[in-house]
């Protein structure tokens, strides 16, 4: 292929630069959608970048949802990586097979079309005898295996293994669920590293309650650290995310950029106004899970940590507890107001009183 030297610029850039080669391929994952661009992508690519030259093994990514996370991490990580090492085998896992299979079809077609066939057409080749929705190969030995959660995970094992939301965020309060899932991941899809020593493994998810596969993982006893990329969508300075030393961060951990508190993960995209209805919609511990990446909210979720004013009490309050009924609280002074507690708090609709 006959280039220019602006056209030799951009694919210089695409091939360096995970975060490069996803804004260019953009037009053949998502068509005429725009994409709105965010320190918060460059963040995660660069990170994806860490896992491949193998500086970081376990990375744990937990981002609000439609931050463009999968576009990225799914469809277009595989994809940059072949162009450096055609010999890379992915397998990915989501929460459903119908949602794994449409990540996989979307990377194979970018990995098809003209414009990637045009620049790394010569060194990445699918074969011909393995080419399906779910898996396909290369001709250099590597290849991306699509699967769900609970599944057997095709008996193969691979190079790098991506969780892409394994868990379901509307199955959060599902204790059945969640042990599934967390028993599925400790059982099959951690002993499928081809190299237990130098393979990677990526979990990438919003948070939905404190035992989702993320929250269990980290409650076990380990001698593999993660890194934890967290990226709120509203910035709090006392959980501000740090993780390691990346090559532009010029020596120094990377940690999100973010100063003010408050701050909006991506304002153009999400503003204050798409947060205030999602505080709404979702409640509050929806939203910290879901938006904040805590299973519960900062200041509380039944009891706010605004009602208490740090002052000392003669004698505390009377109350009565309801195995399963919640909690009936009775202030002498006062007199009791009765509010809805958030539902599957003590199993039950709650009263508080």
């Amino acid at each position: 292929m006959v280039v220019t030297p602006e056209e030799a610029l951009f694919l210089y850039k695409a091939e360096k630069s995970l975060y490069s080669f996803f804004k260019q391929a953009w037009p053949w994952i998502e068509g005429a959608t725009p994409l709105i661009e965010g320190w918060h992508i460059a963040a995660i690519a660069d990170h994806l970048e860490a896992c491949y030259r193998r500086e970081i093994k376990n990375l744990m990514i937990h981002v609000p949802p439609r931050s463009s996370k999968t576009s990225l991490i799914s469809i277009a990580f595989p994809a940059w990586a072949w162009i450096h090492n055609p010999q890379e085998k992915f397998l990915y896992a989501s929460y459903a097979g119908s949602l794994s299979l449409e990540h996989s079809l979307k990377c194979r077609r970018l990995i098809e079309s003209p414009w990637y066939h045009e620049r790394w057409g010569d060194s990445v080749k699918l074969s011909s005898d393995q080419n399906a929705k779910g898996f396909f190969d290369n001709t250099a030995g590597g290849y991306r295996i699509a699967t769900s959660v609970g599944a057997t995970a095709t008996g193969r094992g691979g190079s790098i293994l991506v969780c892409d939301d394994p868990n379901n965020a509307l199955e959060g309060e599902s204790e059945l669920k969640r042990d599934g899932t967390n028993q599925w991941y400790s059982q099959v899809w951690s002993t499928r590293l081809n190299n237990a020593k130098e393979d990677i493994k990526i979990i990438v998810q919003q948070r939905i309650h404190e035992q989702d596969l993320s929250g269990y993982i980290l409650a076990q006893e380990s001698e593999e650290p993660w890194v934890q990329l967290i990226l709120p969508n509203e910035f709090e300075e006392s959980r501000r995310s740090r993780t390691i030393v990346l090559p532009l961060t010029n020596g120094k951990v990377w940690q999100d950029p973010r100063k003010k508190e408050g701050d909006l993960l991506c304002s153009t995209r999400f503003g204050k106004k798409e947060t205030d209805r999602a505080k709404r919609e979702l409640g509050s511990y929806g939203y910290a899970g879901q938006y904040q990446q805590r299973p519960a909210p900062a200041d509380g979720g039944i009891f706010k940590k605004s009602w208490l004013n740090g002052g000392r009490v003669k004698s505390h309050p009377r109350f009565k507890c309801w195995c399963n009924r919640g909690i009936r609280l009775i202030l002498k002074s006062p007199p009791p107001i009765t509010v809805p507690a958030p539902r599957g708090a003590f199993g039950k609709t709650t009263m508080v009183t």
